[in-house]
């Protein structure tokens, strides 16, 4: 394909970042896990086991603090994607984007006041149907420490340089993020 000053797009059948396949990014601050978010996601998702909500019955069953729900880790996830779109892989809108598939592996259960370190590795990018697939593995590691206490991956399709009107912009973020971001 002969160079051009456009960046690609999914319909040239390019990998528009090919040389981050295999790489990995490290968010440059830990994410605090809060025990006030604990129970706050935890009541949203109409989870109301005792380990999640007082602390005497997180202790009872052997946990230091508050025990994070399973699904509590999509947050995490949705950090790592964030910080991907928004530093690394900059011609896609985060807003335009659908996450396609999320999984995860957990080695023990997360706890309030705990810190993390959160790393992205994209493991694959191709193009399907008209849009880019990103495929990526998150992994959520105790700050400061090897220990790894959850790994994820994740696919989200997009199309690179798309455009979306600023008055839909708006309003898919206040829907999807009600109006806050994450970082």
């Amino acid at each position: 394909m002969p160079e051009t000053s456009e960046k690609p797009r999914a319909t040239e059948k390019t990998v528009p970042y090919p040389d981050f396949i295999g790489k990995t990014y490290v968010l440059p601050d830990y994410y605090e896990i809060g025990r006030e978010q604990i129970r706050a996601f935890a009541k949203a998702v109409r989870n109301f086991d005792p380990i999640h909500h007082d602390e005497e019955a997180a202790r009872a069953a052997g946990y230091p603090s508050l025990v994070a729900p399973p699904t509590f880790a999509s947050i995490i996830g949705l950090l790592m994607q964030e910080a991907l779109f928004e530093y690394i892989v900059t011609d896609y809108d985060l807003s335009q984007t659908v996450q396609a598939e999320q999984r995860f592996s957990f080695k023990r259960p997360i706890c309030a006041g705990e810190r993390l370190e959160c790393s992205v590795t994209m493991l694959n990018m191709r193009q399907a149907v008209g849009v880019d697939i990103v495929e990526t593995e998150n992994i959520g590691r105790i700050w400061g420490t090897e220990e790894v206490v959850l790994i994820g991956y994740t696919k989200v399709a997009g199309y690179t340089g798309a455009v979306m009107e600023e008055s839909l912009k708006g309003l898919v973020r206040d829907v999807m993020m009600h109006g806050r971001s994450i970082f």
